[in-house]
């Protein structure tokens, strides 16, 4: 069972750290490291919560079922019709900037390791059926590629890290805790947003409880730990003001690659660039595997579907298809969207999960051999968060 647990493990950090735990710090950095750590571990601790009363409702059901069984057995149906489309249009999103990362990464491969100039169309579907092939199979068939793919993001990781910490400067950890950090609490909800695929490890775990727990927990504080790292890395080196400082930086929302080359400049290190872009496309990669499943399983859980024919061809082509479309023929039209992922991830994953559980202790009483502890008092945390982040993203926009 260790093995299965330690698959699950790797595939809740593969969903959790993609390419933006990256540019974290950027959005993060300008309140300083002390108000980072505490925003982190406040997140953490959130999500981790939620995702034991996911698990809680998911046992509830029988196995190889999804996020569509679970709404239907606890909410209203025009409840069940607005999340069900929010839950998929954010799936679509993510995976078509997946997409469009993983096209632009391997089209630069290839144009300058082979001079291939292949179109980017061409690029695109050839990973988006690549994804097809193998989540199709399952979550059995996705764990030993994800564990590859973490295996090297790791080691990227821990290569990169090393290779500059000491330029880290502990004494830019000084700034005082400024409460403001809790304007961007939503993004550090999207960091640790890998409840998508609980009803998934529930199928590969077979509903053994103590395991899935123990993957739960540790699925979750691996990403935090790499968080805290890299934070502490980037805010170790990069002044808050400045031309090339965090603030600006943050004004004007820098990616990933620009974070790179600041990095590289400030280090005088070419070099780490290419690492950078490496990192970047396993940490993409393994999202996308994770959250391709995801995907998968809640199509088939709602058309009734796993086995027959219409699972084997319909589900994947609806799965992927649409994100090829859009990321071929509308580059860029998510990234907007995605803004507000963590509102969304908000709502989906911190509110929805205690809301079931609620109508299923309280209301309906659903009979279960699981039950996260705390009771009412312990699901009203989810519930202030949410508004908590509703009050924020509010004022954020107005200031």
């Amino acid at each position: 069972m260790w093995h299965k647990i330690i698959g699950g493990v790797l595939l809740i950090t593969g969903v959790s750290v993609g390419a933006g735990m990256l540019v974290l710090p950027i959005y993060t950095g300008a309140y300083g490291f002390q108000s980072s750590v505490v925003l982190l571990f406040g997140c953490w601790f959130v999500m981790t919560l939620s995702a034991y009363f996911m698990l809680e409702v998911s046992l509830w059901m029988p196995l190889h079922t999804n996020l569509t069984t679970m709404l239907r057995k606890t909410l209203s149906l025009p409840m069940q019709i607005i999340v069900w489309f929010a839950y998929l249009i954010l799936l679509y999103a993510l995976m078509t900037v997946y997409f469009e990362g993983l096209g632009g990464i391997l089209s630069e491969f290839f144009r300058n390791t082979f001079h291939l100039h292949l179109p980017y169309w061409s690029v695109v579907l050839f990973t988006a059926v690549l994804f097809m092939v193998f989540i199709q199979a399952g979550a059995k068939a996705v764990e030993p590629l994800n564990r590859f793919l973490i295996i090297f993001m790791l080691g990227i990781f821990i290569v990169l890290v090393s290779s500059i910490t000491h330029h880290v400067n502990v004494r830019m950890f000084e700034h005082p805790y400024h409460w403001q950090i809790w304007y961007v609490m939503s993004l550090g909800i999207a960091a640790f947003s890998y409840h998508v695929i609980i009803p998934s490890l529930r199928d590969y775990l077979g509903g053994n409880i103590k395991a899935l727990r123990i993957t739960i927990f540790l699925g979750g504080l691996i990403p935090l730990v790499m968080y805290l790292v890299w934070e502490a890395v980037v805010l170790g080196i990069i002044p808050m003001q400045g031309k090339l400082g965090l603030n600006a930086l943050a004004e004007y929302h820098a990616t990933a690659p620009v974070l790179a080359r600041v990095l590289s400049h400030l280090l005088n290190q070419p070099g780490f660039s290419i690492g950078f872009r490496l990192f970047s496309f396993f940490a993409i990669s393994t999202s996308a595997l994770g959250f391709g499943l995801a995907i998968y399983d809640f199509l088939a859980d709602a058309m009734f579907t796993r086995k027959s024919i219409t699972s084997q061809i319909v589900v994947p082509v609806l799965a992927f298809m649409p994100p090829f479309l859009f990321a071929t023929y509308f580059p860029g039209r998510f990234e907007k969207l995605l803004e507000y992922s963590g509102f969304f991830s908000t709502l989906l994953f911190v509110f929805l999960p205690a809301l079931m559980v609620w109508r299923g202790r309280y209301y309906t009483y659903i009979p279960s051999n699981y039950r996260v502890c705390g009771g009412r008092l312990m699901l009203l945390i989810p519930t202030l968060v949410t508004v908590a982040v509703v009050v924020f993203q509010f004022f954020s926009f107005i200031r």
